[in-house]
């Protein structure tokens, strides 16, 4: 009788020890800050040297997550990377926490990183910047919302030189033609 009563509390002690598992510490990102249309990577760590199998789960602050992934055991263990790309401006704050994977139980914790995303330097000239253009060129006309723009040679430069390509925003591609050069879709 007294191991049926037992039974229920030994049972929840040998569950834990099989669930215990690798402690989330934290998530870094390269490059802070990130450009918009360009790849960011993150790494996250762990807090334990445990190499018990766990899942995690990274939630990328604009609106997308990535599916849980195995950590430890016969998989990558901490540090785990994960890369990601964004399409707008701002402050997003990303979130890696335990997950179920599979079969596979969360991993203990969850970490927080704000990241910023800028303009690209080209997109930038949309307040009024001339940066889009090369040394020696002027913006002809304003950047256009997808990141298109036009440039001729500055005023009063007889000479410009013509660069062999141009970091465009994603989504365009560098084009020369004449006395003009720029970023089109």
């Amino acid at each position: 009788m007294l191991l049926h009563r037992l039974f229920p509390l030994i049972a929840v002690v040998i569950s834990a020890g099989a669930f215990a598992s690798q402690e989330i510490d934290r998530i870094d990102a390269s490059p802070q800050p990130a450009t918009v249309g360009k790849p960011v990577k993150f790494t996250v760590t762990s807090k334990t040297d445990d190499t018990a199998p766990c899942g995690v789960q990274m939630d990328f602050g604009d609106g997308s997550k990535d599916a849980p992934q195995k950590v430890g055991d016969k998989w990558p263990p901490f540090p785990r990377t994960w890369e990601h790309t964004y399409s707008k401006p701002g402050k997003y704050t990303l979130t890696v926490e335990g997950a179920r994977a599979g079969n596979i139980f969360g991993c203990v914790g969850r970490a927080h990183y704000d990241l910023f995303v800028e303009v690209a330097p080209a997109a930038a000239a949309k307040s009024g910047s001339t940066s889009a253009c090369p040394e020696g060129w002027a913006l002809k006309g304003k950047v256009a919302k997808n990141g298109s723009f036009t440039c001729t040679p500055a005023k009063g430069v007889q000479d410009a030189k013509a660069p062999e390509n141009l970091d465009c925003p994603s989504g365009t591609e560098y084009f020369r033609k004449g006395k003009t050069l720029g970023c089109a879709k």
